[in-house]
């Protein structure tokens, strides 16, 4: 359990190297006040590699693996946090991708700390919904982790507009445009 007022950085989804996780965690012994959650139902190997990497960078503590939720409750369960996190590494599909993540990000209200995939950073930008770092720089992470942190203490309505973003990013929006194609 994480108390009350201390940064939740959330990942969800599959766990393996090309999600970049090991950033988040290399992050985390330069954001002292945050933890980190990882909702996933990866196990072995590479998640083994990460609790490795967490218990020598001494923030094994501050990271908490919970099991998927059921898909009708992950934003309600991500709302809980306070940014949402997809560190992916760089390589094609990852340029021209928009993850899920990002718009469960957005109905959940979080702002999202995303790496500089050239469509995650564009859209991120574009819609004013977080921060984009350069991939596998753990620096880059928890500078932009401190700068959604400093934004949120000092515009706590920034979390209201990111959800606003979710009338626009939903099926029922997105089935005119589709239609119209």
């Amino acid at each position: 359990s994480v108390p009350e007022g201390v940064p939740l950085i959330v990942y969800s989804g599959n766990v393996k190297p090309a999600r970049g996780i090991e950033t988040v965690v290399e992050a985390l012994t330069m954001i002292p006040e945050a933890h980190v959650a990882i909702i996933t139902n990866s196990v072995g190997g590479y998640v083994d590699e990460l609790k490795e990497l967490s218990l020598k960078s001494g923030v094994s503590d501050r990271i908490h693996l919970h099991p998927y939720v059921p898909f009708m409750n992950v934003t309600s369960f991500l709302r809980t946090a306070t940014i949402g996190v997809h560190p992916m590494q760089r390589y094609p599909n990852a340029e021209i991708a928009l993850p899920n993540k990002l718009f469960e990000h957005i109905h959940a209200g979080l702002p999202s700390v995303v790496s500089n995939n050239r469509s995650m950073e564009e859209f991120i930008n574009r819609n004013d919904c977080g921060v984009a770092f350069e991939a596998g720089n753990a620096r880059a992470l928890a500078d932009a982790v401190t700068a959604v942190l400093e934004r949120l203490h000092t515009q706590p309505y920034w979390r209201q507009s990111i959800q606003a973003l979710s009338e626009q990013y939903c099926w029922e929006s997105q089935e005119t445009v589709i239609a119209s194609i």
